[in-house]
């Protein structure tokens, strides 16, 4: 008979009412005497004799021999082993949310199914047309790609990208390099007429056009009473000899060397040659003698 591994069970054996009946039992594992004649019951003058017996816990078999000093009745009592998993799963579903268990295979949560993807062993899905088969399949094209960059693939370079950004972010920031360059630009800007608005470009491209700039006429006369005004002196270290300049200083203060057929022209402090030029004379020639 098997029985739970921490049950209490009854021994029972038949025999003459009113017999003195004992019972001897045996610890199979070892063969030790675990119960030396127990005394026996009767049930209410039936014959029927029984013994409570209360094993240790754990999983046991045990021999067992009833006697009333003239026969005996004998067995074997099996304690554990299956009955007792049994026993622990059914507890375990007495104690179970089953419903809730079930509702939760019939619908599984997003979170639940992708947590159960990404946790599947790619072995087994590596053949022909499965999805994991061409997942492993494009990485291994994107690494040979990645292979090819310097470094076996390390982009080196992403760490001074990363410090030159750092760089700008820091000169951008109020205070930093570029932004005081920006304020400095700002500060002159800002006394240009009207508060920096230049607001006159716009008769500035009108006056230019396409026909270029166009000057008034009062401003025109201006320009022309000053270059009549100024003085040659002031030009007659840079001037060029075949400049108006030129001819204004020979009006002024020429030689003409007919010996030497030289006509020198002199500067403002009449000392120093402005420059020379070679002349021819013709003696019969006719002088200017009037103007009119």
């Amino acid at each position: 008979m098997r029985y739970a591994g921490d049950e209490a069970t009854y021994i029972l054996g038949s025999f003459v009412t009113g017999d003195t009946v004992t019972i001897d039992i045996y610890d199979l594992s070892d063969d030790s005497l675990d119960v030396d004649d127990g005394a026996c019951s009767e049930i209410a003058s039936t014959g029927i004799f029984k013994y409570s017996f209360n094993p240790d816990v754990g999983a046991k078999q045990y021999a067992w021999i009833m006697s009333n000093g003239s026969w005996d009745q004998r067995g074997k009592m099996v304690f554990g082993g299956y009955l007792d998993d049994v026993l622990d799963d059914t507890d375990e579903l007495v104690t179970d949310d089953v419903p809730g268990l079930i509702a939760g295979l019939n619908d599984p949560t997003a979170a639940t199914v992708a947590d159960a993807v990404w946790d599947e062993a790619s072995a087994g899905h590596v053949s022909a047309g499965k999805a994991g088969e061409q997942l492993w399949t494009d990485i291994d094209g994107v690494k040979a790609m990645t292979d090819n960059l310097p470094d076996s693939g390390a982009l080196n370079d992403l760490a001074t990208i990363l410090t030159d950004t750092d760089e700008l972010q820091a000169d951008w920031t109020d205070g930093g390099r570029l932004d005081l360059l920006l304020d400095a630009v700002k500060a002159v800007t800002d006394n240009l007429p009207d508060s920096g608005a230049l607001n006159d470009l716009a008769a500035i491209l009108a006056d230019t056009g396409t026909a270029g700039v166009v000057i008034a006429t009062a401003t025109a006369q201006a320009i022309a009473n000053d270059v009549l005004k100024r003085g040659v002196g002031n030009v007659d270290d840079t001037a060029d000899a075949t400049s108006l300049a030129a001819l204004v200083l020979a009006a002024f203060d020429s030689v003409i060397d007919e010996a030497t057929s030289t006509w020198t022209i002199y500067k403002t402090d009449h000392e120093t040659t402005f420059t020379t030029r070679t002349v021819t004379t013709d003696p019969d020639a006719e002088g200017i003698i009037e103007v009119t």
